[in-house]
Order: C-alpha cells, then structure tokens, then sequence
C-alpha cells in the first residue's frame, strides 16, 4: 500500500522473524507443506501489530492433532529438456535448449498425537498423547545443480598477448597483474570470448586501421573492404600472437597502448565463462503442543534452514565467491485461560541468521574471494577507464580485475523476543493489552576497500599504466568487524467496542522504542580514540571531530489506531436489495505505524570517518606524477599486503590523518523513526452464498522517511563558472542564480608536509570538508489507490474464481536511500531542493496490478470407484493470471561522476534533459562539446549547439550530427548545461518504466485416492505457460542461482545503442521462460 519493501513485518507464528540488517524475513519458509496459512494484514487498525508501516506477513506452521496426518513429495524441474529458451538465447546464440539446470524439491511432514511408553505397573505399555499433547516434524531439502553463463561488458587482453604486454615495461607489476589477475588469465570456466555478440554486430572481422581518420570515416573496416573516399590511408596490423591480422566486431576489439601515429595494438575481447552452480538447501521443522490442564496450551517450535549458493557471485572476469546462509528460528508459546474472559499469552523466541559472502572453490587460485574471516587475503580491485579503451568500442574500457570492493562481508544476527499479550472480554468491550521486549545483536564483518582499489584512468592512463604510476587509490583503515546491541521496547492497548450488534468500533494506541543503536559507534569511537594505541586520527584534534556525534534517541513514537465496521441491516425495500441484511461490511479506518533503522544505515556509518579512515588518493595530490607513485600497485595485490605496504610507505600514516578530509557519512541530528499515516474506506458485498464484492479506497501518506543528500557539494563551478575546462579553451557559465542567495564555496589549499592529507578536498565545496553523506528524514510519499477483489464458486463449488485489480499511484521525492539497479544515483540532482524539485512518480508506482485465479475440479468420477473412477476421476486444473505495469527506473549517466571531481557542474544524481519526449526511449544525445571533452570527439567551437547521437556513435565510433528532437533524452554535462543554461536536467525521476509483467501459470493435478486416508497427487506445472517474454517473478526467476530473469533495460544512458546491452531497450533485457515443474505428493 505505498510503502517501501523494508516496511513489511514478517513473522513466524506471530513471532519475530526479520533481518534486522537489511529488512526481509530471516528465515526464508520455502517449504509449503509444513504451512497452515499465510497471514496478509494490510491494514494496522489494531495496535497489537506494529513494529513496521507496512504489512504482517504471519506464517502459521502446522501442528499435530489426533490423527496421525502428513505427506511426501518431489518437485522437479529440467530446464534442459522441460523449459523453453528466453528472447535473449533466441535471438542471439544457436543453442536448441537452456543451459542445464535441474531442481528437486523433496521431503515430508508426519503429525500426530505423541505416544510415550508407559512405566511402571498397570495394564497400557503406550501412554497416548490424544487431547493432550502432539507433535508435528517437516523436512524439506532442495537440490539444484544448475550452470550459468557469465558474460563480460569489459574488455580482456587475451592471453596470446600476455608476453607482448609484459615486454612493454619488464619488471611492471602492474601490467604483471593484468597477464596474472584478468580474465583471460584464469582458465577455469572455459573461459572464451562472448558467443552471443556475432548476430546482432555483423560478424568479426579481421581489420584495418586508420587512427587518425577524419569525422564521419570509422577508424575500423574489414581488409577486404575499399576505404570511403575521403577516409584517408587504412593499415591492416599483424598480430605476432596469431601471426594474422586483429579482429574486431563480434566479441572482439583491440586497445593501442602506443599513440595514433605509432600504434600498439592487443588484442582484447569480452569474456565469458561457465560457472557450476548447484544450490543446497536443508530444511527441518519441529513442533510439540502440550495441554496439560484444559486451561493451558503450551507450543514449541523449531525451525532450521541451511543453505549454500556455489558461485553464487561468479564474473566473467574469474573472481567468484559463494554464499552460505543458515537461519534457526525457536520459540515457545504459553497460553491459559485465566477466567471465562480473560486469556494470557506469553511468548518466547530466538532466532539466529549467519550469512557469508566469501569463499570458493580453491582451484580458482587468486580469483577465488576468501571468506570474511580471511578478508586479509582478498586481492585489490583494479579499474580501467579511457583513455584505456577499445578502438571501435570507445565507450568500453578495459574489464576491471577483482571482486566488488564490499565482498567478502557477512552478519551474524541474534534476535531474543519476549512478549505478553492479554485479552479480556467485558461487556462490549473485547480488549487486548500487552507489552513487548527484544534484545538484537548484529555481528558484522564488513569493511568496504579494507583491500584497496587501485585506478588507472585519466588522459594519461596508458602512460600511467606503463609506469605503474596508479591515478587514484582508496583503501580504508579499521576493524572489519562490528557489534551492535539493541533492545527494543513495545506496548500497546486496543479496545474492539461493540457498540450494536452490528457496529464495532476500533480503538487503540501503540508505543515504540528502538533507542539509537548508532550511538554505539560513538561509545566505540569515543574510547578508541582516548588515548587508546588503537586510535586513528591526529590527538591533537578535538573529540569531538574524531568521534561519531551522538544522536538523541526518538521516544516520542506514539500510535493511534482507529477504525470501525459495520453491517447494515435492512430488512425490505430498495436498501435491502442494495446492501441486504448481514450481507454488507462497510469498515474504514485510520492508523499511524512506525519503521526501525535497519543496519545497513549503521553499516554506512562504519564504513568511513570518523569511525574509519577511507583514505582516498588522486592525481590532484599525492598522484599528482604520471611515471612514479608513492604506492605503485604490488605484483601480489592482497588486502594485508596493501595495507602494510600503505602503512609502511606513509601513505596510511594512521595516528597523524584528519577525517574531515576523508569521506563521511553521517545522519541528521534529529535522526528519528520514519512513520506512515494510512487510511481506508471499504464496501464487502456478499451477493447470494457463493459470490464476494470487495472494493475499498486505500491511502498512505508517508512521513519522515529516509533519505540520502549530499552534505557537502561542489558549489564553486556552479557560483564561478568553469573557465577552460579541462585545458579545452572552452569557457562555461555560473549559474549562482540557480543557488539559494549567498551560497559561497570554500578555498583550500593541501599542504605539502602532509602528502597523505590532502586538504584540498575541500577546495570548491560548501562547507571544510570531504564529501558528506547525510541520511536524513527528507524523505515524503502519498499513496492513493482503488482496490477492488471478486470471490466465487460455480457448478456446484467445483469452480473457484479469485480476480483483483488495484489502480493507484504512488508519488514520493526518494525511494530509497540506496542505488540500486532502477536507481542510479538516490541522491538529488540538487541538494538545496532535495523535496519539491525531487518530488515525482515512485519507484515503487505500479499504477495496475491485476491478478486472476481460477481451480476447477472436474465433477467426473468424484467417488472414484473401480478402475475407470480412479482413472477419470480426481482431476483438478489450475491458472493464475498475473498482470502488472513495468517497474519505473530513472535513466543515469556515467559523464559526471566519471569526470565531475568538482570539475563540472554535477558529481552525481544529475539527470538527463529531454530532447523530445515522443522519441523513442532509446535514442540518446550529447552535445558536441561534451563529446569531445569526455570521449574525445573532434575539436568544436565553445559556443557550439551540435548535438550528435550516441547511438551512432556506440555502434560505428563515428560522431554524427542529430536534431535534439531526435532523441529521447541527451547526457547532463558542462555542454548540455552551456546549451539549455541549467545544470539541472529537466527529466523527473523515474521517467522511463521497464516492461509489464504479463505472466499466466497453469497446472492439472490428478488426485487418486488409495484407501480411505490416503490420496496420491501428480502434478503438472506451468510457468509462463504462453512463454511470453515479460519480467520474471517467482520461479522464473529462480530456481536458485539460475539466472534470473531480468526487469529493466540498461539504464545508463552512455550505453545507448550499445549490442546487447543498449540503454533501453526491452530486447536486450534477458526476461523470463517458460518453466515446467512436475511433482508427486502423497498424503495421508
């Protein structure tokens, strides 16, 4: 109901069962046989539930009775043989059949009455447990030995090239790394170049060069072709490797690590491999009910789940790493019955959940990521940016070497739950009061380039390449490993009023108190840096700057609920036909909820000073050199090696750094509890025994929501202008007028006896710092919708139809405070209005979502007597028809972040102008200038509007005039902004949407009885039967670390008409297959 994914409040068996570190449940039950039901309330008109804004999502698990009940069952699934390609393998490769992946799903449960021996004398040996205690088991294991294809949008030198690399710079570490640590270096996967490139690019082609061709002429044609007249001398280059000449086009391309006049041409190409990835799942459940007086009701449960996803972070590059994951949930329940009208309910959980990113299979060498406890071991990852790019595919650079700069990491979370709950019924008055404690423990091994990252990027890259002379480096100092504790505190009192026998009126109030579990890192920070050995800035600083600031904690989180239902009752007339007697619920309802902090904020905060020091290097101080560096990349590139190297050479010259010369991230100091105010209106209206109408108006309206702004921005290029940008001779405007008044900027200068701190970071920003990332309460949302639902039976209850259909809209000025794959950048273009200027269509705004269900038992042979009765009889076939609108993304840009360092107007969240919003979606602009600024076009004059089209350029590298009406969009960059004279584009976030879902699932079922109590099932399953190509969701995107279907094109708008991977276009989005499953269950 318009709130964010991270609002749900899940449980199991009415007890606690969340991640408290990203949001999401803790324990994943996958296994449908061991649920009695699934518990949705969307609505928080009673204060017993809370905790979160948004819905409770109540498993309830089986129990014993008795009888003695339960079942066995296998699930199976064979993409190789069963499952249909996806548009992606259709369009682009030869195969007949998806890539193999099996999956079996299989197990039982057993419930009953417990039987017990019986000692001593007396004439039963069996004491049995009926009436008065059972029991209930589960297991379910899955097993999932699928491959996958991991495919590169980087460029790799082969290894045919690797002698020739190593003899440009003998002794060059750096290039050593490249011949030890890219792609092509480690042969595991059957590592090739890509198989799906040749179809849509026409074909490789052996080539010729000409590198200084004029505008309009390709640098690149086939040595057979006949050079454009014009176009000037092409040169076809042999490679000594191959003794042939280079390829280009398909997989291929080559980078020149000389110059245009004396080129040196290796070979590269993108990459793919093939990573085993079978996934293991184990699951066991156990539940005991014991009634030991007729007034009390004891339960215990227990539920364990242990997965391992092999490879599940496999690149194309080689580095890989699995994910381990195992989540316990105990907890007991304690009901009596204290009078007639009063019941207690006492409740006591634990849950645990352990997850590791890290490990991997050991044959992988140094490509296999260690787990977080050997985090020392991880390699450096190493980037590549232009000028170190292809010669046709000038946008693409040089593939990066290692993992992501945040893996290995994990969490271990403890979670111990009390709660009590009473109710008391007295008169009309149906109360329910009770109280609520938690105690969470987060143990957190994660500490973002603890290995370091080394850059090579720049206009003098490839000079700095050959001389290991890297143009940024970052690496962060302190303890990957951190503990947070929380106790939490929740009470509530609620009061159902029957006012009349068919008017109920709903009132309550919750409390809720989470405390700051931030100030932790103030407690851990103030100590350290007390005189402490283990301290990391300078002493002579105040405290206060070296401590994370302690936050006030939020204990205002008060919660009124109200609410009321009522059932009209007429017995004739025009009011009877209308909404008859007892036929009609008309209830609505207001509430206000509450979300917690999840971790992952706290993680943020961890991350950088001044709780450690990321330490971030440039070519605008220590790195100044293009030949030398004070931390030339090692041969052997390790997190302990980097750091020891860092530390020994006094470029970490802990004890001596100032963090606020190092990036920050913090929160406001009035960080508090986001909240939710909802309200609803609905009509149910049952029309004779066997049909259900339901239609309701649902509104939230978001509160105080998190929200991440930049706390520290560049201001000076906006207030000054940028004369001669980038040594162009080309002059851009101020655009002072487009700040509030006053806004000025800071001038600092680095100082030269401290080479490590680099003072000037803060040269050109608002306030004495480095960058600042606020996560605020900024944030604001409003959900309307119209919801509406239909249930009925036909033919005698043989049919069942379930259809629903939601229209609404959901507007907000932040989603999440995360980038994620449909947000490029969560910060505002512009931080001085990070509320109306950022308000527009959510992320989450689905304006349709219909859903339709359908189970039809055949009314033939249902007592299924003799062998024509078993045979015809028992048949059930099943549909369910989903339909939803496309998930809205918000184009990005890589220009700005890439080349702003306060530089150019914008460093992130800038967004795109619109050229002409008929245009395909597709088509992409940039102006000339910016063209040659940022991908070296042909010299153009300052005060040029040209604007030429990216698409072109990413398919023939030529740069070629467009009409801005032309294109859907154009790049936000100094050009751009020159042109339209604002920095800030005019697209409003999540301007574009992805694909719709439109997905119909079927099955049939055959129902055979055996005997009185036992029934055997065979299953035939369908997903996305039709095999349309949409979204995948469910079991299309899974099973497991099967590649997942996706949902959103390519988003970022440099990439336009770039093969198989273009900025919008839903056809090179891999999306969902048709996915058969057959089962066999058998139940007694």
């Amino acid at each position: 109901n318009g709130n964010r994914g991270r609002s749900n409040n899940f449980q199991i068996d009415g007890s606690d069962n969340n991640d408290l570190s990203i949001g999401g449940p803790s324990l994943f039950v996958d296994n449908q046989s061991q649920v009695s039901e699934y518990q949705i309330i969307t609505n928080n008109f009673s204060a017993q539930y809370g905790r979160n804004s948004g819905a409770v999502v109540n498993i309830v698990t089986k129990q014993g009775g008795n009888e003695f009940h339960g079942d066995l069952f296998e699930y199976h699934q064979d993409w190789r043989n069963l499952a249909s390609l996806n548009n992606i393998e259709r369009a682009t490769t030869t195969k007949t059949h998806p890539d193999r992946n099996l999956y079996n799903a299989f197990g039982g449960t057993v419930g009953g009455p417990i039987w017990l021996p019986r000692f001593g004398e007396g004439p039963k040996s069996v004491w049995k447990g009926k009436d008065k205690a059972f029991f209930f088991f589960s297991y379910q294991g899955i097993r999932n030995p699928s491959t996958f294809t991991a495919r590169g949008a980087g460029l790799s030198i082969l290894a045919s090239d690797f002698s020739r690399l190593q003899a440009l710079s003998p002794g060059n570490t750096a290039l050593n790394d490249i011949t030890t640590l890219s792609a092509f270096a480690f042969s595991h996967g059957s590592v090739r170049p890509r198989t799906d490139f040749d179809t849509r690019l026409g074909g490789t082609i052996s080539s010729k060069f000409n590198l200084t061709a004029p505008t309009g002429c390709a640098k690149v044609i086939a040595v057979s072709a006949t050079p454009v007249a014009g176009c000037g001398t092409y040169t076809t280059f042999i490679n000594p490797a191959t003794g042939a000449a280079f390829l280009t086009g398909g997989p291929f391309d080559v980078f020149n690590l000389g110059t245009a006049a004396a080129p040196n041409l290796f070979q590269a190409a993108f990459a793919e491999r093939d990573y085993p990835a079978p996934f293991t799942e184990n699951g066991w459940s156990t539940r005991f009910t014991v009634k030991p007086t007729n007034k009390d009701n004891i339960d215990f449960r227990y539920l364990k789940q242990v997965q391992l996803f092999v490879n599940n972070g496999g690149s194309s590059n080689g580095f890989s790493y699995d994910v381990p994951a195992t989540s316990k949930n105990l907890g007991g329940t304690w009901t009596r019955q204290i009078s007639n009208t009063f019941v207690n309910e006492f409740k006591a959980t634990t849950q645990d959940l352990r997850v590791e990113f890290g490990g991997a299979d050991p044959s992988f060498g140094a490509s296999a990521i260690p787990k977080p406890a050997d985090i020392g071991n991880t390699i450096a990852s190493i980037t590549f940016a232009s000028p170190l790019v292809g010669v046709r595919n000038t946008s693409t650079a040089l593939s990066t070497i290692g993992g992501a700069t945040n893996i290995p990491q994990g969490r271990l979370v403890k979670v111990y739950q009390f709660a009590d709950t009473m109710s008391w019924v007295r008169g009309k008055h149906s109360l329910v009061f009770g109280a609520e404690y938690k105690h969470l423990v987060n143990k957190v091994p994660f500490l973002p380039l603890y290995q370091g990252q080394f850059t090579f990027s720049t206009a003098s890259a490839i000079t700095r390449l050959l001389n290991n002379a890297p143009s940024a480096i970052s690496l962060t100092a302190g303890e990957p490993v951190t503990t947070y504790k929380e106790n939490d505190q929740y009470y509530f009192i609620q009061d159902d009023f029957k006012i009349r026998s068919n008017l109920t009126l709903n009132l309550g109030v919750r409390y809720e108190y989470t405390g700051q579990p931030i100030n932790q890192l103030h407690d851990i920070t103030v100590a350290r840096e007390s005189g402490s050995p283990k301290a990391i800035f300078d002493p002579t600083l105040p405290l206060s700057v070296r401590t994370v600031p302690f936050v006030k904690p939020d204990k205002n989180n008060w919660a009124p609920r109200v609410g009321f239902a009522w059932s009209p009752k007429f017995e004739s007339g025009f009011m009877h036909k209308l909404v008859g007697s007892d036929a009609t619920v008309i209830r609505g309802g207001f509430a206000i909820a509450y979300d917690p902090a999840f971790y992952n904020i706290l993680l943020n905060l961890q991350n950088v000073a001044p709780y450690s020091a990321a330490l971030s290097l440039s070519s605008a101080n220590a790195l100044a050199s293009t030949t030398t560096s004070p931390l030339p990349l090692p041969a052997n590139p390790t997190a302990i090696n980097n750091q020891a190297i860092a530390s020994a050479s006094g470029v970490l010259p802990l004890g001596k750094l100032n963090p606020i010369y190092l990036a920050q991230t913090q929160v406001s100091s009035d960080f508090r509890s986001p909240y939710s105010e909802q309200f609803s209106f609905g009509i149910q209206r049952q029309v004779n025994r066997t049909n259900v109408f339901e239609v309701s108006y649902v509104g939230t309206q978001g509160v105080d929501l998190f929200q991440s702004v930049n706390g520290n921005f560049f201001t000076k290029p906006l207030v000054n202008g940028l004369p001669n940008l980038f040594g162009t001779g080309i002059d851009f405007p101020s655009f002072a007028s487009k700040l509030p008044a006053g806004t000025g900027f800071q001038t600092c200068v680095d100082n030269p006896a401290t080479l490590f701190v680099n003072e000037s970071v803060c040269n050109g920003r608002l306030k004495v710092a480095n960058s600042i990332t606020i996560r605020n309460n900024g944030a604001h949302s409003t959900y309307h919708s119209l919801q509406s639902r239909y249930a009925g039976r036909f033919m005698k209850n043989a049919l069942s139809i379930n259809a629903s259909y939601t229209f609404s809209k959901t507007i907000d000025n932040a989603s999440e405070i995360f980038a994620f794959a449909d947000i490029g950048s969560a910060n505002p273009q512009n931080p001085f209005c990070s509320g109306s200027c950022e308000k527009a269509l959510s992320n989450l705004n689905r304006p349709h979502a219909f859903s339709a269900s359908a189970i039809y038992d055949l009314p033939f042979f249902k007592e299924q007597r003799g062998f024509v009765g078993h045979l015809l009889g028992g048949w059930q076939l099943n549909g369910v028809q989903v339909v939803t609108s496309g998930n809205p993304y918000t184009p990005t840009d890589a220009t700005n972040g890439a080349y702003g360092l306060g530089n150019t107007y914008l460093t992130a969240g800038q967004r795109a102008f619109i050229g002409n919003p008929n245009a395909p979606a597709t088509q992409v602009g940039i102006s000339a200038i910016d063209a040659y600024i940022i991908y070296g076009a042909p010299v153009v004059a300052g005060n040029s509007t040209v604007f030429y089209s990216m698409n072109i350029a990413n398919q023939t590298g030529q740069w070629v005039p467009v009409s801005p009406s032309a294109v859907r969009l154009i790049i936000n960059a100094p050009g751009s902004a020159k042109i339209f004279g604002t920095p800030f584009g005019d697209m409003v976030r999540n301007y574009l949407h992805g694909p719709a879902i439109n997905q119909l699932n079927m099955s049939i079922f055959k129902n055979t009885k055996i005997g009185e109590r036992v029934k055997l099932q065979l299953r035939a399953e369908a997903y996305n039967v039709l095999n349309h190509p949409n979204p995948g969701y469910g079991i299309n995107a899974q099973p497991a670390n099967a590649p997942s279907a996706g949902y959103l094109p390519n988003i970022v708008l440099d990439n336009a008409g770039v093969t198989n991977g273009g900025f919008a276009n839903f056809k090179d989005i891999s999306l969902a297959r048709r996915v058969i499953q057959f089962g066999i269950r058998l139940t007694f």
